[in-house]
């Protein structure tokens, strides 16, 4: 058994991917208590896991505009961006389905307080979206409008877009709340507020 352990790979998950590096121990340690069906069984078992684990967690940054650009970063990664007072900017790193629609709302409504006038939300992240996650952004943008805090979105792609429409969610949020691109959202909302009435 010890000759097919293959070191070098072992030391190159360890060094790359700590996580990897665990399950395939997890794995050995099943070969050689239980056999090699039960180490198979348990490396797949955990690698399965992880994935559930990743697949329903998305990262999901607050974003910022770097100096000078209309581009906009993750400000964690970058601090000394410009950001916007009274408007969150959140990205969506994964796809918007029933096992991250619960997600999105939380950290949603954990940024969401009087001091927030306007919320956009960029999507360039997210290429699948089913039934369930269009119903979370409909409540989303419901509990919104209760708070009076604007909704937005940015970077939709075509395809997520159809399912939007579909659903009827563009019709309710209306088409001018849909933006090429985050800045476009941004300035909009800024025009919004400095518009007279």
């Amino acid at each position: 058994v010890f000759g097919m352990i293959d070191i070098p790979e072992f030391r190159r998950l360890f060094r790359v991917t700590r996580f990897d590096f665990w399950i395939a121990v997890a794995a050995v340690i099943g070969v050689l208590s239980a056999g090699v069906l039960a180490g198979v069984v348990i490396g797949i078992v955990l690698s399965l896991g992880w994935l559930i684990y990743v697949a329903t967690q998305p990262s999901m940054p607050l974003l910022g505009r770097e100096p000078d650009t209309q581009v906009f970063r993750d400000v964690g990664e970058n601090p000394d961006d410009e950001t916007f007072e009274g408007i969150v900017v959140l990205r969506l790193d994964g796809g918007l389905f029933f096992a991250t629609a619960e997600a999105l709302e939380n950290r949603i409504r954990d940024l969401v307080d009087e001091d927030v006038r306007a919320l956009v939300l960029d999507l360039e992240g997210v290429n699948f979206v089913d039934s369930q996650g269009v119903a979370k952004l409909t409540e989303i943008y419901e509990f919104l409008q209760v708070d009076e805090v604007g909704f937005r979105l940015a970077r939709v792609k075509p395809h997520v877009l159809a399912v939007l429409d579909a659903d009827g969610f563009v019709d309710l949020i209306g088409h001018d709340r849909i933006h090429g691109n985050v800045h476009r959202a941004v300035q909009a909302e800024l025009d919004a507020v400095r518009a007279p009435g």
